[in-house]
């Protein structure tokens, strides 16, 4: 259709403790490609010019900050606006080192963006801010076992200021002896709604990409296991559960379960020719 996109950026080492880079993009509304995974805020090349500029800085052993700062336009109605928008997005995260076994890092998030909402018989573009803070520790003991801790908050403003808080705990077992790995974590959550949720990777099956999304007021808890019977077969298991005390049903429409507890089992076997 005649579209055109471009993206041009430029990486920086000025210092062996100091790294920068600076991205430009665009990607024209008439522009389609259907294959297309640019750097861009959703999953469409299409629609959005966009500045993004980063640091990396190392100002002490065991220590190494990062930051970055993105500003876009969406020239053109998107699924979530209701006209053109623009918005920025901020991070800075310091990543610690105290020794070989014990790591962590903590986060800091900042979003801006406009989205649309309904203002009586209109839909209007209406500012959004949300705010994520993160602590995440983790300490291998011996290279057998290891030990994981995350506290999450999440602050947005609209509709209405709400705050939501996840927390878990892991633990991650590799013997050495046996053929077998296992992973076990139990998290906890409250979020006043879904726009306070909070997102967290779970470990999953074999090419399986898993990012549960928490909202309301419940616990989580999953095992995973992995074991090689042979030389070349191989077999996982991931059962899960989630518990949410003050609910009587589960999500709606076909899909809607009669109880507050959701119960899940994947089974997967791989044998090597």
């Amino acid at each position: 259709s005649g579209g055109i996109a471009l993206i041009q950026g430029l990486e920086a080492r000025l210092h062996d403790q100091l790294a920068f880079s600076f991205l430009y993009r665009h990607a024209g509304i008439t522009y389609h490609a259907t294959w297309a995974g640019s750097f861009a805020t959703d999953s469409r090349t299409n629609g959005e010019t966009g500045w993004y500029a980063g640091i990396r800085l190392l100002p002490a052993a065991g220590i190494t900050l990062s930051a970055y700062a993105d500003w876009f336009v969406w020239p053109w109605i998107k699924y979530q606006t209701a006209a053109p928008a623009q918005g920025s997005e901020y991070l800075l995260e310091a990543d610690i080192r105290i020794n070989r076994r014990l790591t962590g890092y903590i986060r800091y998030k900042n979003k801006n963006r406009e989205e649309k909402a309904v203002a009586g018989n209109l839909r209007v573009n209406t500012p959004q801010q949300s705010e994520n803070f993160r602590v995440h520790a983790r300490y291998d003991f011996r290279d057998l076992v290891s030990l994981g801790w995350r506290i999450e908050a999440n602050h947005c403003s609209l509709p209405e200021k709400e705050t939501g808080v996840l927390f878990f705990q892991e633990v991650t077992w590799t013997p050495r002896k046996y053929p077998l790995s296992a992973a076990l974590r139990l998290s906890g959550f409250q979020t006043p709604s879904f726009n306070s949720r909070i997102y967290s990777y779970e470990k999953d099956l074999l090419y399986a990409f898993s990012t549960f999304s928490f909202f309301g007021e419940g616990f989580r808890a999953y095992l995973k296991i992995k074991y090689s019977f042979m030389q070349n077969l191989d077999a996982w298991l991931k059962m899960a559960g989630t518990w949410y005390p003050d609910q009587q049903n589960i999500s709606s429409g076909n899909s809607e379960i009669a109880r507050n507890f959701l119960t899940e089992v994947k089974i997967q076997f791989r044998y090597r020719f």
